[in-house]
């Protein structure tokens, strides 16, 4: 079951197709400080209302996600909003990753499987996986470790912008 609701981000992950062929390139030709932060806070504030939007989408009207998905999905209205915040933090991640390697910012990028394996297993000897929702909720963290990680590098990025070397 939980494998059935993890394609939901097959579904809505076409749209990260668009990250080597827009966000990159777009953020690959900044040269400016002031405009990389701007550009950076713009996709920010996208990612996190269309994340909202479609989270809250997926909570208050669970039926027509179902729908969409077809009738192997009818009875997994509970777990749905799990698997879409999981679908939510991955293409954040994923988008932000996208931002760091075009700025050539890929040092502490393997922080992102330190952190991701080390949620799950604090998770795994605090919780357990007892259900669908636990399973879907620790496929959930490696994302989490990885948003983070790419907060802090773009954040860093920002912090040390030296402009001859742009």
């Amino acid at each position: 079951r939980s494998s059935d609701l993890g394609r939901i981000s097959q579904v809505l992950g076409i749209l990260l197709l668009l990250n080597p062929f827009w966000v990159q390139p777009c953020f690959a030709k900044i040269i400016d400080r002031s405009k990389f932060c701007y550009e950076t806070l713009k996709i920010i504030l996208i990612l996190v209302s269309a994340g909202i939007f479609i989270f809250l989408s997926a909570y208050s009207m669970p039926n027509v996600w179902l729908w969409f998905l077809g009738k192997n999905y009818q009875a997994s209205g509970a777990e749905l909003p799990i698997a879409v915040g999981s679908m939510i933090l991955y293409s954040c991640s994923a988008v932000l990753y996208t931002i760091s390697i075009s700025r050539n910012a890929t040092k502490g990028q393997s922080w992102c499987v330190i952190l991701g394996v080390s949620f799950q297993i604090v998770f795994l000897w605090a919780y357990g996986i007892t259900t669908v929702s636990d399973a879907l909720f620790v496929g959930m963290l490696p994302a989490t470790g990885s948003l983070i990680v790419q907060v802090v590098i773009i954040s860093n990025l920002i912090l040390r912008w030296n402009y001859k070397e742009q």
